[in-house]
């Protein structure tokens, strides 16, 4: 049974109409629903925090909970479980001791053709698992690797060195290949100071 069973609409007509929730267990929790200064809120009274706010003059489509378990932001025909449409994904860390933290932008770059990862500072690509690695995919193709013993590949994925180039290689500023510093006058630069051949000769 219901102590208020209404088979039509409930209208209240106030500067701030509200409907309090409060569960009678041991909880003792209270939530409310109300409007103000032309927002809807929903309210935490026990922890008095406002969990969810909706302003006047939302656009339609804002967020859309659908029937298979996807979620719209920006459109009711969504086909990820999050699609946001029109619109890019922002990260943002808290601030600490009044420095503007770090931010992260997943979006448009530059122009519509074009999507990718916006940093205020560095990016950093992270894998926990000690066998995890980074691959890169462009056109759908592998062509590139960072494997977790700090072998790179590019054009392969099976790097046999530190940097695996399956390819031509073009170096249009100063080569260096040791521990001397890069001389201003030469552009290749290996460490005792020669270029060695294949069959054992040397170029000084």
């Amino acid at each position: 049974t219901y102590a208020l069973d209404v088979g039509g609409s409930i209208r209240m007509a106030t500067a701030a109409p509200s409907l309090v929730l409060r569960e009678t267990d041991s909880s003792n929790q209270e939530f409310s629903v109300f409007g103000l200064g032309g927002d809807f809120y929903v309210r935490d009274i026990t922890q008095s925090t406002y969990p969810l706010k909706i302003e006047a003059g939302v656009a339609n489509d804002t967020l859309v909970l659908e029937s298979g378990g996807n979620v719209g932001i920006g459109t009711n025909a969504s086909d990820e479980k999050l699609h946001i449409h029109s619109g890019n994904i922002k990260v943002q860390s808290s601030p600490v001791g009044g420095v503007t933290p770090p931010s992260l932008t997943i979006g448009q770059v530059n122009n519509a053709y074009q999507a990718g990862l916006i940093s205020s500072t560095h990016v950093t690509l992270k894998s926990t698992n000690a066998y995890g690695e980074v691959i890169f995919m462009p056109g759908n193709t592998y062509k590139g690797i960072i494997k977790p013993d700090g072998k790179m590949g590019v054009n392969t994925i099976v790097p046999s060195g530190t940097l695996h180039v399956n390819g031509s290689g073009l170096f249009e500023d100063h080569v260096m290949i040791g521990a001397d510093s890069v001389p201003t006058a030469t552009k290749l630069n290996i460490g005792d100071g020669h270029v060695r051949l294949s069959d054992g000769y040397k170029i000084d």
